[in-house]
């Protein structure tokens, strides 16, 4: 227990990459990942399957739950593979561990109760003590592949347990984290930590055993001291190379994370350039259509102007034509009326003509019967009624002779 309690460690926030399972949704930093409850209205506890970068030899895969839900059963996967994101059909899985040949996935790990090893339960009747559906908000669970063929399981940071593995894994072969966030796991978190150094715990006991062989007090003080002095010198000699190691591992991974996200990144950038281009000659050309149908539109609407200034022509033509006719109607509407204002006149002029004549020939019957007396007794005689007929011979007699006697005396 004092050697797992001396152990120190790098802590280094993971990748998760961004080829994931239907579900996942990737926080900004793309350290946190979360998995979709529902779609379409029904409940969802898979497609959460989700790559982190590549987990250095002797590094362990740390996953902390931030998130988790009763309602759904199981618990998250957390493996190790050699199997390139890129190119993986993990991530098309519903879990991780239901591949159609599971036997050809590198898959080392810990689902639920059960250790996976080449993509098949170790000792398949065997389940652990502890599973990862047990695991609650703020618990965390983390593998480490070391010497060559052991896997170490962590709970909450403290070493679960060890188990062998008879085919060893690959070496010197980058190793790919994968978290299955799966079952009441809905967020989780990844990181990777790398041991720093794990101090020596015999130094007190080889002390003790040199300290043995003097008797005397003053040798033994000199040589504890001396060999004191060996230890921290040799300590400080461990510590340097292994600061040297862990910067040189460190800028190696560095490298790499920088690698794979530059790829990531100029891929990423391709497919956008790619759509964009897409998007710009899709929009070009509706930019052309659009200028066909508004030059279309534009000579139609000449075509329209042209119609209705020819029709504008006509109609002022027309126009002209009925002011010139209401003109000669207006003329001769004054002729008719001063044709009808003279017919008129006349009439009158007729008729007071006819009154005259009739008044002059009174005017002669009078003078008549007053110069002969025997027509003027003859008139009294006859009745009213007959009275002209009576005397209108003899009238005319008279008449006929006083005009002859005029036209005598004119001469």
């Amino acid at each position: 227990m004092a050697n797992k309690a001396a152990l120190q460690w790098n802590k280094q926030r993971a990748t998760l990459h961004a080829n994931h399972g239907l579900q996942i949704t990737l926080s900004t930093s793309c350290s946190v990942a979360t998995r979709a409850t529902e779609d379409a209205g029904q409940k969802v506890d898979g497609h959460g399957v989700v790559f982190t970068n590549p987990v250095p030899e002797g590094g362990m895969l740390r996953v902390a739950v931030l998130e988790h839900n009763e309602l759904f059963k199981g618990g998250p996967g957390v493996f190790l593979t050699t199997e390139n994101p890129k190119t993986s059909s993990l991530t098309k899985a519903w879990m991780a561990t239901t591949l159609d040949a599971p036997g050809q996935s590198q898959l080392i790990g810990v689902f639920n109760n059960k250790i996976f090893y080449g993509g098949r339960p170790l000792g398949a009747r065997k389940n652990l003590s502890k599973s990862t559906e047990s695991l609650k908000s703020g618990d965390s669970v983390g593998i480490r592949l070391v010497q060559g063929n052991k896997l170490e399981l962590y709970y909450n940071d403290r070493l679960f347990n060890t188990f062998s593995l008879e085919n060893g894994y690959p070496q010197k072969t980058p190793m790919w984290g994968v978290v299955d966030v799966y079952g009441s796991c809905v967020k989780v978190k990844a990181d990777v930590w790398t041991q720093f150094h794990a101090p020596s715990t015999d130094t007190p006991q080889r002390l003790k055993k040199g300290a043995s062989l003097n008797s005397s007090p003053t040798q033994q003080i000199k040589q504890l001291q001396k060999q004191l002095d060996n230890e921290r010198a040799t300590f400080a000699v461990e510590k340097v190379r292994l600061m040297k190691e862990l910067s040189e591992s460190a800028i190696v991974q560095e490298r790499q994370e920088h690698q794979i996200l530059l790829q990531e990144v100029e891929t990423d950038l391709k497919s956008k350039t790619q759509l964009l281009e897409k998007q710009l000659e899709q929009e070009r050309e509706k930019t052309q259509l659009q200028e066909k149908q508004l030059e279309q539109e534009r000579e139609k609407t000449q075509l329209q102007l042209e119609a209705m200034e020819a029709k504008l022509s006509h109609t002022k033509r027309e126009v002209d034509e009925l002011r010139r006719q209401l003109s000669e109607a207006a003329e001769r509407s004054r002729d008719v009326k001063k044709e009808h204002t003279h017919n008129h006149k006349l009439q009158e002029l007729e008729t007071e003509n006819a009154r005259l004549k009739k008044d002059l020939q009174e005017l002669q019957e009078s003078n008549i019967l007053m110069r002969n007396p025997s027509v003027l007794r003859m008139a009294a005689r006859r009745p009213s009624n007959r009275r002209s007929e009576a005397i209108q011979p003899e009238l005319r007699r008279i008449s006929g002779q006083d005009i002859w006697l005029r036209a005598q005396g004119t001469q």
